[in-house]
């Protein structure tokens, strides 16, 4: 039995070896593309097929249709012949014809509505030139007055319509006219008459054409003879000629009677002639003319109607192939093939790399695993580990491949061991992507029994083999290191530190921040921050807090305002915060700096103190100056009074030395009520406001130059102003003062050694505008710069009182602005006074 059974397995054997490389030759992409091969060629030989097919089907039909075409014309126009030749008979039956049996006869044809095309039935009759006159008396006495022969030009012979029915609007246009006047007529005419048959006219325009709808014309004429019967000869049947029968024709009417709309894939031109030219169309089917390039489909006929060559060009449209039955079958068949083929290569192409890829996915996944950053550890449903990667490995301290086949509570610590496996099978029972253990310290034992501070991420994979779990785990030993440096970093700032999370949880204090609102350390960790805010403000805190996390970014807490912290014993500590957000893998924390002011307002509380005192000596100050100054310019009137009365009564009778005495009593009186005079307005600056205008430099300027016009020439001086001058702002008699300061400074310390040159100019800046006086009088010294504008401070050269520069720094000030000085001595001065610009108020 063995021995029956091992061919027959090793034919089985064979079988599905054969099987499997059938499968594997099929799946190849060689096969596809041979497949691809194939199929397109059937694809082109069927598309090739139908191609012919639907082109023979369109030439046949196309050959049909021009053939029935042809037909119904010559028909047609046959049947109108034959009504002109009935015109005749009525002639040749009747002694006489009157224009009402002659209205009759035509009326019995029907011609609107059986003889669709033709304009009307006429006749007309030739005219010799002696009876012209008396022919047309004749029709006039009918009842037509009006009636003539046209064209009205005398010639040799005439002829003239004298029936033409129906008689309507346009018809009567043609009444009375002369068809043998005009030479296309005239050899219808005349052919008609000769041969005894119908004659077609060539290309006219019919006189019953208007200016609408013009259409080219044709005329068919039959003869009519007096003898009844058809003469033999051309003499005898000119001699027997009486008239024409004649329809006039528009070739569109007629064609669209003919033709109707049959066929708008084909079209029609029909040429008079042999010819094929635009002066020979007498008819085209299609509106626009004809196109030049030439289509696929064309035929030329010619027939003889009436006597006429009439050439018919049919040319198809250019998609006519497509327009016939199953015209676009060819396309259908050649996309249609294509995406067929094109789908059976992409199916099998698929399958091989399926194929490929289904032998690949094990060393795909596996170099996935391998290649991640973290260590993963997969287990089945009943704990045992199935897949580790090489970090797991070198995390937890083991070979390759070690750890496989055994419980994954091996990495779990002893100390909660015996409880992981009831974990594990609720997270079995429940599985869903999460982090294990959240909230907690979590650590992984090593097979050396050391411990490791971990995160773990556990994620279920379903598979045909059942229930994975995967397990990403992070070694965050790291992370615990910097976490304790940062502690140790916050525990050693000199300032409060708390640190918060987004929830407002306090995860983080230094000793300082205990100490600062009276707990115990560690007491604050784990408590809302809110516990720290004063009861009056608790309640908005929250939404502050929302805020902040909304758009973080390093600020000051509460800018503008007082803020306090509240103390473990209720009591509120003054404080300044500033709060630093901290973005971390454990999420947003901020970290709040704080700082206890209680000293700081300490401090200023002591200088708004010692600033009031100031203000208070200051205001003292400035009463004494303005009560000084008041009361002494009294008696100094009084002496200056008493020495000009001395001088004025010893005038003969004083010595030299008396005289000298007297001046210099005079001389200080002056100085002493300048400088009184100099206080009294210092001292007005100091208690009065000041009012704000634009202050028009120009016209100060001018004003001042006038004023100080006798000084300025006295010393030979040259004030320049650069003009256009900025506008300033502020008060225009201040202003004036201060220049008026400047400037007679200037003359007053001019240098003797070169001639002086004041000059004035403005300059704008963002936020202010600067008066520059620049002057080459003697200059100051640097070392005189600061103390030139104390009171009651000069150089020790001129005699001014100490007090111009005072009233002009405190003029400035007035202003909010400065002034700045650049000198050095012997090469003159620049005083800038800066004023700040008015802002807009919104």
């Amino acid at each position: 039995m063995p021995t029956d059974k091992q061919p027959q397995s090793s034919a089985n054997g064979l079988k599905l070896n054969s099987a499997i490389r059938f499968i594997e030759l099929f799946h190849s992409p060689i096969t596809a593309w041979v497949v691809l091969g194939l199929s397109l060629a059937i694809t082109v030989v069927a598309y090739i097929i139908t191609s012919s097919a639907v082109k023979e089907r369109a030439q046949d039909r196309f050959e049909y249709q021009t053939i029935r075409t042809e037909n119904a014309i010559k028909e047609r126009l046959y049947l109108y012949e034959q009504v002109l030749w009935g015109g005749v008979g009525l002639f040749n039956a009747s002694t006489e014809v009157t224009r009402a049996d002659y209205a009759n006869y035509v009326k019995a044809l029907q011609l609107d509505t059986k003889w669709p095309g033709v304009q009307g039935i006429g006749y007309s009759i030739p005219i010799e030139a002696s009876q012209l006159e008396a022919h047309i008396e004749g029709i006039r006495a009918q009842g037509f007055p009006d009636y003539t022969v046209k064209p009205t030009e005398p010639r040799e012979e005439y002829s003239a319509i004298i029936y033409l029915e129906p008689f309507d609007w346009r018809n009567q246009r043609a009444f009375g006219y002369d068809m043998w006047s005009n030479p296309m007529r005239r050899e219808a005419m005349a052919r008609a008459r000769d041969n005894a048959e119908a004659a077609t006219s060539g290309i006219i325009t019919l006189v019953q054409e208007t200016d609408n709808n013009v259409q080219r014309g044709f005329l068919t004429y039959v003869p009519v003879y007096s003898t009844r019967a058809i003469p033999p000869t051309v003499e005898e049947r000119r001699a027997a000629f009486i008239g024409w029968v004649y329809a006039p024709f528009r070739a569109g009417n007629l064609m669209q009677g003919i033709l109707g709309a049959d066929d708008d894939q084909i079209h029609l031109n029909i040429y008079d002639g042999k010819i094929k030219q635009p002066e020979s169309l007498l008819y085209s089917s299609e509106s626009a003319p004809p196109e030049s390039n030439i289509p696929d489909l064309t035929k030329d006929v010619t027939i003889t109607l009436q006597g006429r060559e009439w050439t018919l060009y049919f040319h198809a449209v250019p998609n006519y192939y497509e327009l016939v039955d199953n015209g676009h079958q060819p396309v259908f068949i050649a996309v249609g093939g294509v995406a067929v083929n094109l789908l059976l290569f992409y199916v099998i192409y698929a399958l091989y790399f399926l194929n490929k890829r289904a032998e690949s996915v094990t060393k795909d996944w596996r170099m996935i695993i391998e290649q991640a950053p973290n260590a993963l550890i997969i287990t089945n449903e009943t704990g045992e580990i199935v897949v580790t990667n090489a970090q797991a490995d070198t995390l937890f301290g083991y070979a390759p491949n070690e750890l496989l086949g055994q419980k994954i509570e091996v990495l779990v610590p002893h100390s909660i061991r015996t409880a992981h496996p009831e974990l594990r099978e609720s997270f079995v029972a429940a599985p869903k992507a999460r982090s294990m253990g959240a909230g907690r310290d979590l650590t992984a034992q090593r097979k050396d029994g050391s411990e490791v501070p971990v995160e773990i991420g556990l994620s279920p994979l379903n598979t045909p083999q059942g229930r994975l779990v995967v397990a990403s785990i992070v070694d965050i030993s790291e992370r615990k290191q910097a976490q304790h440096t940062l502690e140790k970093i916050i525990e050693q700032a000199p300032n409060a530190l708390i640190m918060t999370d987004d929830k407002g949880t306090i995860t983080l204090t230094n000793t300082q921040a205990d100490h600062l609102f009276g707990y115990r350390r560690g007491e604050l960790t784990g408590q809302k921050i809110d516990i720290l805010v004063p009861e009056a403000n608790r309640a908005g805190h929250p939404a502050h807090r929302d805020a902040f996390f909304k758009a973080p970014k390093s600020r000051l807490m509460g800018a503008g305002r007082d803020l306090a912290g509240r103390a473990k014993d209720g009591s509120e500590v003054p404080v300044e915060i500033g709060l630093n957000p901290l973005t971390t893998p454990l999420g947003n924390f901020v970290v709040a700096s704080i700082v206890d002011i209680k000293e700081r307002l300490r401090a200023q509380k002591m200088l708004e103190h010692t600033n009031r005192q100031l203000q208070q000596k200051n205001h003292e100050m400035e009463q004494f100056i303005y009560t000084v100054s008041h009361d002494l310019k009294s008696p100094l009137v009084t002496i200056g009074g008493f020495a000009k009365m001395l001088s004025t009564g010893l005038a003969n009778t004083a010595t030299d030395k008396q005289k000298h005495q007297l001046q210099r009593i005079q001389a200080n009186v002056d100085h002493m009520e300048t400088l009184l005079s100099d206080l009294l307005q210092l001292s007005r600056l100091i208690r009065q406001g000041v009012d704000k205008t634009e202050v028009d430099l120009e016209a100060l300027l001018g004003s001042l130059i006038n004023t100080l016009e006798g000084p300025i020439e006295a010393v030979n001086a040259k004030v320049e102003i650069c003009k256009p001058l900025a506008i300033i702002q502020g008060n225009e008699r201040l202003i004036s003062q201060c220049v008026q300061n400047l400037l007679s400074n200037a003359i007053q310390y001019k240098d003797e050694q070169r001639p002086l040159t004041i000059t004035i100019s403005t300059s704008e800046q963002a936020e202010s505008v600067s008066l520059i006086i620049k002057d080459t009088a003697m200059g100051i010294d640097a070392k005189y710069h600061e103390q030139i504008f104390r009171i009651f401070e000069r150089l020790d050269i001129g005699e001014g009182t100490g007090v111009g520069l005072a009233i002009v720094k405190t003029v400035m000030e007035k202003h909010s602005g400065q002034v700045i000085l650049e000198s050095e001595l012997g090469k003159g001065s620049a005083f800038t006074l800066v004023f700040p610009k008015q802002k807009n108020k919104d």
